[in-house]
């Protein structure tokens, strides 16, 4: 058969599975195989993208969404950033005492924190 089939507005009843890719399907075999733009439906499994990118991810609203690189950057130099304060302020208020290291081509100074929690732990400061 060539061309198109004129229905006017009648409908194609009892399809059976698809065998090949150009092959007509029901709205539930569609519903229950196909994950709908709209997320009416989810997956039901892993999702294999063939080496493909999953991109554009948006912004993630809940703890188990996925999340885009640059979010993923930003929280790290963001969790980096307040730890390094927190450091540089615990190295500022406690008493210390300046070493060379020799390991080091800049010969850099360390510190050493005198408190008992943090005993034996060196910040580099400079």
């Amino acid at each position: 058969m060539q061309g198109g089939i004129e229905m006017a507005g009648n409908r194609i009843s009892q399809l059976g599975e698809p065998v090949q890719s150009n092959h007509a399907v029901r709205l539930s075999y569609a519903n229950e195989f196909y994950l709908n733009r709209d997320g009416t439906n989810w997956m039901r499994g892993p999702l294999l993208a063939g080496g493909f990118q999953v991109i554009r991810v948006g912004k993630p609203r809940e703890e188990q969404d996925a999340v885009n690189l640059r979010i993923l950057q930003d929280s790290i130099t963001s969790v980096l950033e307040q730890v390094t304060a927190a450091a540089d302020t615990a190295v500022g208020n406690a008493v210390c005492k300046p070493r060379k290291h020799f390991e080091s081509r800049h010969q850099d100074k360390m510190f050493e924190l005198g408190s008992a929690r943090n005993s034996n732990k060196k910040f580099q400061h400079g």
